[in-house]
């Protein structure tokens, strides 16, 4: 499809690589040399917490950018206007509008420097205090708010009232900081970011260049723009891992990697990988592959059409980064995305259209754990059995990562991971709070510092980890700038890894 079409989807899709991609059994090219199977050292990566209104991440020094949500009187939907980038515009005389701020995050209480545009009276609807100007003025935040909830009501002074400019910056930040201190501290260790929930790419719905996300947003709960996301980069001095959108015409690609070459810092490398998880039925991008493959591949197995279907749209994406970093090739590093466990069906995706020649690395997730249900007990003594049978656990998936590697070396790729970890889930509400006490007992610090060590020998290279900061018990820490302690046994693990092991 020409640059600047149509989104690609459904038929369109369909009649555009109908004469291009056929049949999944054309002869494939000759294999490079092996590559041996190696240890190399261990390096950790940590994908980024999500930023939305109800998150525990604090990434930007602005609290609205960061998750500050606009509704109605009373938590209704928004029934004003608002432009492409989410300010509301053209709103009448009288006209009252909620401004939610970090909703059930951990907040710091203190006074907030806020600006809003003219025309607006501001006010307080929960929580906090106001002071000064309309305009121009100070928020106080109380300690031990309810709910970590502060709402600012915002009413129309006049008839055609925009809200082009707001903005809420603790007292004492330098005022042109991006990212809060605090947030760049806890992701300073890490070498490598993923952005995967940053960029909202799961189930995410088509995408062309000029409907992305943009630093001009009223707030970035929609998706990181990525100039935001390379300005973290280049901040931290961190390679940084887009997951680009399954949907998105060739012009979003194209100038999504243009942008990335012309603003990463040199020495930096991105990772680039189509989507995420184009192998789990639970995301829209793996149903779609399924549903779209099969039309292209009638009479494969519904796995391998959506494989095929998933290794034609990589090799196609890559080729237009291929284009765009012509000459620069070492500051890409090119990836596919697989299910772990399931070593045949890497062998396929690799060898559909000689895949393995299009990217550099293959990545598969290596998480220890799961459902903790079938421990019939609750309270303590599930708790005890979940934390006495993780080691094994940890084992057993380190023994099917090295059935896995084995198969991907046969293709001169570097094998790596896109997330990992540890991951205990329970689904009713004894089982819920059971999981939150094993990720926070302090036995689980071995447990963790056992599987690190255990990959580091067996495996090794990039060990991506999910993630940084979250509520849930997937998170490395509750929230940003927690102080690491008896209950931060997962955070604590990696970082006395990391200085055992300099990256």
């Amino acid at each position: 499809m020409a640059t600047g079409a149509a989104v690609i989807g459904g038929a369109a899709l369909l009649a555009l690589a109908a004469a291009q991609h056929t049949s999944p059994s054309a002869k494939p090219a000759a294999l490079p040399p092996a590559r041996p199977i190696t240890i190399q050292p261990t390096v950790v990566g940590m994908n980024l917490g999500q930023g939305q209104y109800y998150s525990q991440e604090w990434i930007f020094a602005d609290l609205v950018q960061n998750n500050g949500l606009l509704e109605g009187v009373d938590h209704k939907p928004l029934d004003v206007k608002v432009d492409a980038s989410g300010h509301p515009v053209d709103v009448p005389k009288g006209k009252e509008i909620w401004l939610l701020l970090q909703i059930s995050a951990i907040w710091k209480s203190g006074d907030y420097r806020c600006s809003i545009s003219p025309g607006w009276t501001p006010g307080i609807r929960f929580s906090g205090t106001i002071s000064g100007g309309d305009e121009n003025f100070k928020l106080t935040v109380p300690p031990g708010i309810e709910g970590n909830l502060v709402v600012v009501k915002l009413t129309a002074k006049h008839d055609g009232a925009n809200l082009a400019k707001a903005s809420c910056i603790p007292v004492g930040m330098v005022p042109d900081a991006m990212f809060t201190p605090e947030f760049l501290d806890d992701m300073k260790p890490f070498g490598i970011i993923r952005f995967m929930d940053w960029m909202q790419t799961n189930n995410a719905p088509p995408q062309t260049w000029a409907g992305r996300p943009k630093p001009t947003d009223f707030s970035q709960l929609k998706g990181m723009a990525v100039e935001n996301m390379v300005a973290l980069a280049n901040k931290l001095g961190a390679d940084p891992w887009f997951t680009l959108p399954f949907d998105a015409d060739p012009e979003y690609y194209r100038n999504f990697a243009i942008y990335v070459r012309d603003h990463l810092a040199p020495g930096r490398k991105a990772y680039v990988e189509l989507s995420n998880e184009v192998w789990n039925p639970g995301f829209k991008q793996d149903r779609d592959a399924a549903e779209r493959g099969k039309a292209r591949y009638p009479g494969v197995e519904p796995y391998q059409a959506a494989d095929y279907y998933y290794a034609d749209r990589v090799i196609d994406m890559m080729k237009i980064w291929d284009e765009v970093f012509v000459g620069q090739m070492p500051r890409i590093v090119r990836v596919a995305g697989g299910q772990i466990g399931w070593k045949e069906r890497s062998d396929g995706l690799l060898a559909h259209k000689d895949l393995w020649k299009s990217v550099d690395a293959y990545a598969i997730a290596a998480y220890f754990g799961g459902v903790i249900q079938d421990i019939p007990e609750s309270g303590p003594a599930r708790v005890d059995k979940v934390l006495a049978r993780l080691p094994d656990q940890g084992n057993q998936v380190i023994t099917s990562i090295e059935a896995q590697k084995a198969v991907v070396a046969k293709y001169g790729v570097s094998f790596i991971t896109y997330e990992g970890g540890l991951d205990v889930t329970g689904f009713t509400p004894d089982a819920v709070k059971d999981s939150v006490a094993v990720v926070h007992d302090p036995r689980l610090y071995d447990i963790y510092t056992n599987f690190l060590e255990d990959y580091r020998k067996r495996i090794g290279g990039l060990l991506v980890l999910y993630n940084g900061t979250s509520s849930t018990n997937y998170g490395h820490k509750d929230y940003t700038g927690q102080p690491l302690s008896a209950t931060t046994p997962k955070m604590r693990a990696v970082l006395d890894f990391m200085k055992r092991h300099p990256q």
